[in-house]
């Protein structure tokens, strides 16, 4: 697949901010958006995509790379959830990132629960 959905970018964006793993981020969106699945080289260059799209625009950068090591810094909730409110309307934002029964359980087996609870609250 291609082309993304606005839904898509949202939940591949939040979910990965919020350090939940890409093997579980394919499961959330068949789950939220009822989407084919995509592969994980597929979701990182989306992402790739969407932080430069959110620094061209001015909002600063979501994620660091530190020089030295190229590896990723951990993730500026607060430039992402700016650049979520920007995509879509925070009603519908709020209601695609839903966590309900299903989410948690998606998110259960490979995550701390607990832990990502402290960090799904939008920083808007």
């Amino acid at each position: 697949m291609g082309n993304w959905s606005t839904e898509e970018e949202v939940v591949v964006l939040y979910y990965a901010s919020r350090e939940i793993r890409y093997c579980t981020i394919i499961e959330l969106l068949q789950h939220k958006c009822h989407t084919s699945v995509h592969k994980k080289a597929s979701l990182t260059n989306r992402l790739r995509k969407l932080k430069n799209a959110s620094q061209d625009a001015g909002l600063g950068q979501m994620q660091n790379t530190t020089i030295n090591t190229g590896q990723a810094r951990p993730w500026d909730r607060k430039v992402v959830d700016s650049w979520l409110v920007r995509m879509m309307e925070k009603g519908k934002l709020e209601k695609v990132l839903e966590f309900d029964g299903a989410t948690a359980a998606i998110i259960e087996p490979d995550h701390d629960i607990d832990k990502f609870l402290d960090t799904m609250t939008l920083n808007v």
